[in-house]
């Protein structure tokens, strides 16, 4: 269902591939799937070696959520 109210209302969604989709050909006109396994994979890596992965967020800590 939900999948045709995306594509009835026209609206543009954007995932990860953390999980698969099957999408017809005209499903995949309102999906952009970004590939996160790179990030996912350097992310594990840092870790197992008792790396620190604050890094990988930095920048989303200095964010400001209430930008005016």
């Amino acid at each position: 269902r939900a999948k045709q109210r995306i594509i009835q209302n026209d609206i543009q969604v954007i995932a990860t591939n953390t999980i698969p989709h099957n999408f017809t050909e005209d499903e995949k006109k309102h999906f952009d799937i970004v590939d996160i396994v790179p990030l996912i994979a350097d992310i594990i890596s840092v870790h197992s070696k008792g790396g620190s992965i604050s890094r990988f967020f930095e920048d989303r800590l200095h964010q400001n959520p209430n930008p005016e």
